[in-house]
């Protein structure tokens, strides 16, 4: 894989308002470039920080290691279990957000 070197455009979700999150506008002008040409790598915006290959690293190292830490204080047989940390860090991002989607 090569890493793209030029001028990416920014992300248009980091400036975009509380009504194009929840409508999904903000991409439009990405699908409209889309509708009228092939997108290349150069219309794809920028990676958001927070959704970085290293964000998400460092959340998953924090996860498990919660994880293990949870395996250790059930006894010396209990085992780490990688679909537990992801599907309790999943619940509890959502936690959060159901409540807002029902209003």
């Amino acid at each position: 894989v090569q890493e793209y070197k030029g001028v990416r455009p920014e992300n248009p979700l980091r400036d975009a308002s509380l009504l194009s999150r929840l409508l999904f506008k903000w991409p439009y002008p990405l699908m409209r470039t889309g509708m009228q040409r092939p997108i290349e790598e150069i219309d794809l915006p920028d990676v958001a920080e927070s959704e970085s290959s290293a964000a998400n690293f460092n959340m998953m190292e924090r996860i498990w290691s919660e994880e293990k830490k949870r395996a250790q204080r059930k006894g010396p047989d209990a085992c780490p279990s990688l679909h537990n940390a992801i599907l309790r860090e999943f619940f509890t991002s959502i936690w959060y957000i159901q409540p807002l989607m029902l209003a």
